[in-house]
């Protein structure tokens, strides 16, 4: 499919005489344009890796439809049309192009004109530094023409380090598994050309892909934050963002939405990092945008700042140990307390500003007794360490450790360390969690040694679920353990595995 380009207009219709451009051009071309032109026109421009294929460039055009001229066509319905000619230039050969018709919808009255026509193309390119042009013409009044150029650098990740792809921010997405050429991985993604936000635009969603981290990670799990950042000072926004955890694979997909109601006027970016379960970066992407929101303010650092430490339980902690209660404390944070805890570790805050943190967010969870929460918590994390702890992780820190925090103790614990052909597991059943009835994780031991066992299946809302679990304990390949419950898989002989009765008591 990247060797094609494709074309769609997003339909959006309101009275001629009541329009009015919400953008200024100097906010959102991203591209070079004419001195010459008279035409607006909006591009962006983002890069992604095709494994086995290469790397793309997508482009995003968005033409405003109220300047255009809507004769009526063979049907003797209004439609208006741009021609568009796009290529890249190499050495002074061209190495792709596509010439087409950008076509409005058929309009029944001339009243009524496009709000917008919005087009995406993808062209297929090997790594190198190229010429960009596009030139557009209205088809029907030829003077009216636009021409961008542009210096265009193509990378390819390198195969052993792990990768971002290039930040799409979207109007808006949705479920969709006809391939159409806004559709990625089931979803529909309609490209937002422009990077201001109005008043009234109070979503930043966006797409993003994460290449390679199978063969940097091999097996294990990774964290993907994003968050906002006030672009002048470098402040990280803590009320922006959120996580979320991933399995290793060669291509990964980070489909988010973040609610900027509250984002007051000024320009920003909006950042993704990848980590280990070392909290090491591993890669980091960005995307730069403005906001207009005259009429909000933003209260919480002062809130921080004005948080009063001198007489509260927190002030006796030293920076280190202030520093392990806030890292013991994100099993039951929410997603964006547990970002905010990360950033605050990952920046070596400072010691009061960690201690504001810590009493703020037992204040928040009882406020009548901060300090009983928090020592009632602490000897949680104590007999968490003392069961799960590993030779290079506190218990807290292990997914056992995690969920006992998050969830509570279970009401049964199945424990089997040794089975015919099968590695070390548990199973562990909740009679009753918040919102969701009865839950059930599958925890496995695969390398026998260190006593990490990882989480590999779950009921619970929100969880790692993998259908094909059975075949991470008893190394068999996904499906083959279909008929484990008769005692045979592959015509060997199963007796005494027991992962099924123990999984539906």
């Amino acid at each position: 499919m990247f060797g094609r380009s494709f074309g769609l207009w997003k339909i959006l219709l309101i009275m001629k005489k009541h329009f009015f451009a919400l953008f200024l051009p100097f906010l959102f071309l991203a591209l070079a344009g004419s001195s010459q032109d008279n035409m607006e026109v909006h591009l962006r421009q983002c890069q992604f890796f095709a494994p086995q294929k290469g790397t793309y460039v997508e482009t995003y055009l968005m033409i405003p439809g109220n300047q255009l001229q809507y004769p009526r066509n063979q049907e003797g319905k209004f439609q208006g049309a741009v021609e568009v000619t796009m290529y890249f230039e190499q050495d002074g050969q061209v190495q792709a192009v596509e010439k087409y018709n950008l076509k409005s919808m058929a309009l029944e009255d001339s009243v009524f004109v496009q709000d917008g026509l919005v087009d995406q193309r993808r062209f297929l390119l090997d790594p190198g530094t190229y010429h960009f042009k596009a030139t557009f013409k209205d088809v029907h009044q030829p003077e009216l023409t636009h021409t961008i150029t542009d210096t265009v650098k193509v990378s390819a990740p390198d195969q052993q380090q792990v990768a971002v792809s290039g930040i799409q921010t979207l109007e808006n997405f949705s479920q969709k598994e006809e391939e159409t050429q806004f559709n990625k991985h089931g979803y529909e993604l309609v490209p937002k050309v422009t990077n201001f936000y109005p008043k009234g635009s109070d979503k930043l969603r966006f797409y993003a892909e994460i290449y390679n981290t199978d063969e940097k990670l091999g097996d294990e799990q990774f964290l993907t934050t994003y968050y906002i950042k006030n672009y002048q000072s470098g402040k990280v926004l803590d009320e922006y963002g959120g996580f979320q955890k991933m399995e290793a694979g060669d291509r990964k997909v980070l489909l988010k939405s973040i609610s900027i109601e509250d984002l007051e006027t000024g320009n920003y970016n909006l950042v993704i990092e990848v980590v280990d379960q070392n909290k090491t970066l591993l890669a980091k992407q960005s995307f730069f945008f403005q906001r207009s929101n005259p009429a909000q303010t933003s209260d919480y650092s002062t809130k921080m700042a004005g948080q009063d430490i001198e007489n509260s339980f927190v002030k006796n902690f030293g920076k280190e140990e202030v520093a392990y209660q806030l890292e013991s404390m994100a099993p039951i944070a929410n997603a964006r307390k547990t970002r905010q805890i990360y950033q605050l570790l990952r920046n070596d805050a400072d010691k009061e500003t960690m201690q504001r943190f810590m009493l703020r967010f037992w204040q928040n969870r009882d406020p009548a007794d901060p300090y009983g929460a928090w020592y009632q918590y602490s000897k949680k994390v104590e007999e968490v360490n003392k069961h799960f702890e590993t030779p290079q992780r506190h218990g807290f820190e292990t997914e056992r450790g995690r969920v006992y925090l998050q969830y509570g103790a279970p009401n049964e614990i199945i424990s089997s360390p040794r089975e015919p052909g099968g590695d070390p597991y548990e199973i562990w059943h909740y009679d009753q969690l918040e919102n969701q009835g009865t839950a059930k994780f599958v925890f496995h031991d695969e390398d026998l040694v260190t006593n990490n066992y990882k989480l590999i299946h779950s009921t619970a809302n929100g969880e790692i679920k993998n259908e094909n679990w059975k075949s991470k304990i008893y190394n068999t390949f996904p499906g083959d353990d279909s008929d484990m419950k008769q005692g045979k898989s592959g015509g060997q002989d199963h007796f005494g595995r027991s992962a099924d009765e123990y999984f539906d008591e």
